[in-house]
């Protein structure tokens, strides 16, 4: 069973990421194979609506606005190219976000909002960077 709201959004992200020119492994809302690396995971999101006692933005649709943590898994066995990995794919996916703001369709606009800090993650089989985003969403329901 799947949203019908929120589902095609995370659907969106994937394709986004998986549309990079860097082969990166996308999946949505839990990590399961630790040893594809870049790997981007699509988190469950934050939903704000429209106070209650507040107009939506556009009359007769339904203001669901959202932010999705986007986490991106790099492998740290060698600091150097795995860093130099995630700057060059964090940049594309804002580059990726900001070419297609309605994720093909699915939302009103789509932007990463913050990229990072990134943490190194050595509890792993091997150590992974892992560098977090935020994707901020405006749908119109």
């Amino acid at each position: 069973m799947a949203s019908t709201v929120l589902d095609p959004i995370a659907d969106g992200l994937v394709t986004v990421i998986q549309g990079l020119s860097v082969t990166t492994k996308a999946q949505k809302w839990l990590l399961r194979d630790t040893d594809a690396r870049p790997a981007a995971v699509i988190e469950l999101p934050t939903v704000r609506r429209t106070d209650v006692d507040m107009a939506e933005d556009h009359l007769g649709q339904l203001d669901w606005r959202s932010e999705w943590p986007v986490s991106f898994y790099f492998d740290f066995t060698d600091a150097t190219f795995g860093q130099a990995q995630a700057l060059e794919v964090i940049e594309k996916f804002i580059v990726a976000v900001d070419a297609d703001p309605t994720l093909s369709g699915t939302v009103q606009e789509a932007k990463v909002l913050t990229a990072g800090p990134p943490e190194i993650d050595e509890g792993a089989a091997r150590p992974a960077l892992v560098y977090p985003t935020r994707v901020g969403i405006l749908d119109f329901v």
